[in-house]
């Protein structure tokens, strides 16, 4: 009998020493469910909320709360010198960051770490996140004011990441780097850039325009898919000249751009742009007189008229006829707009247009 208590005993103590040696891990979707929390306080600029003060580490403190995720996986800490000083905080120079990790800041560029926010995706030049307390620029009626916001940063700004291992895993240790002084000249950007955009379509480039901004020496381009503020990061581009032109798909797109002077201790951001890249795989175009065009669209029957002067004549609407340009769509053409430089309607201009509904002149 006493045998047989005695290995319970032992078999209830090695079950123990097993649930408190292993380590505690949370579903791999955890980074995402903190993301989506993190996205629902979206343009919020009453930091009260989540905390006092430099509310940055607040916030992420709030989200991991509610996502809940433990504090063995993801640290509550509430400074930037604090993130620094973690066992799990890596350098920019020694790791390559994930979706869900902390990143650390240097916003001032006076070479110390003072903000923090939570990474959303990787791009080439640094990584795209969302965090509290930081400018929000999207237009929108708290634009200008400290809240929650969504940010591509750069390398130049970031300082490091504190590593967030769903898993429970301990992130392998950090190479000591070997330091080599720098002397880092005193450049100051005098303005913020202000970026213009020419909206392309399928067929063509959209571009994009900004003037020079003394003390800058490189421009990041940035394009978000969707309307602002709740568009996806869609492309990143480094060290741009202005007038570069990008193919893009249709659809709805916003960008800006950031302008960094040479040793990329300074940062500005221009202004948000919203542009639409439309649709013309779809559409024919020609010309109807000496200095007038003629588009049509497939997918919504319009056809559009532009330019100065008298349309031409035709002489029918049979192919034999010499009929009117769009004679093969006829049948198509829901809906006629023409300019109000054109001066005249050719004869035959629309016949057999038998599901034509409206002219606007």
């Amino acid at each position: 009998m006493k045998k047989k208590t005695l290995s319970i005993i032992v078999s209830m103590c090695m079950l123990l020493s097993i649930v408190f040696v292993a380590p505690l891990q949370v579903d791999a979707a955890a980074a995402d469910d903190l993301i989506k929390v993190a996205e629902g306080e979206l343009h919020n600029t009453d930091g009260s909320k989540y905390g006092e003060g430099a509310w940055c580490g607040h916030f992420i403190i709030w989200c991991a709360n509610q996502a809940n995720i433990p504090t063995s996986i993801l640290p509550r800490l509430t400074t930037a010198s604090a993130h620094v000083a973690h066992p799990n905080y890596r350098t920019r120079q020694n790791y390559s960051p994930k979706r869900g990790d902390i990143v650390i800041l240097d916003t001032d560029s006076n070479g110390t770490a003072n903000h923090m926010e939570i990474v959303t995706g990787v791009h080439s030049d640094g990584v795209y996140s969302i965090g509290g307390n930081t400018t929000i620029k999207c237009d929108v009626p708290q634009k200008g004011s400290n809240g929650v916001e969504t940010k591509t940063r750069y390398n130049s700004m970031i300082v490091g990441y504190l590593v967030v291992n769903y898993d429970g895993s301990t992130p392998s240790p950090t190479p000591t780097p070997t330091p080599t002084p720098t002397e880092k000249p005193d450049i100051d950007i005098t303005n913020d850039p202000v970026l213009t955009v020419k909206a392309g379509t399928t067929d063509t480039d959209t571009v994009f325009s900004w003037d020079a901004v003394d003390g800058a020496t490189s421009y990041n381009l940035n394009i978000l898919k969707g309307s602002c503020p709740d568009g996806e990061a869609y492309i990143s581009k480094t060290n741009v000249s202005s007038g570069i032109e990008i193919s893009l798909p249709a659809g709805n797109y916003y960008a800006y751009i950031d302008a960094c002077n040479a040793d990329f201790t300074e940062q500005k951001t221009s202004n948000i742009v919203s542009f639409e890249v439309e649709d013309t795989s779809d559409i024919i175009s020609g010309t109807c007189g000496n200095n007038l065009t003629w588009t049509f669209n497939e997918n919504t029957g319009a056809l559009a008229i532009t330019g100065t002067g008298n349309m031409w004549n035709w002489e029918g609407w049979m192919l034999y006829d010499d009929p009117a340009p769009w004679y093969s769509v006829n049948h198509l053409i829901k809906t006629v707009n023409i300019a109000d430089g054109v001066t005249s309607i050719g004869e035959y201009a629309f016949p057999m247009c038998h599901y034509l509904t409206s002219i606007t002149i």
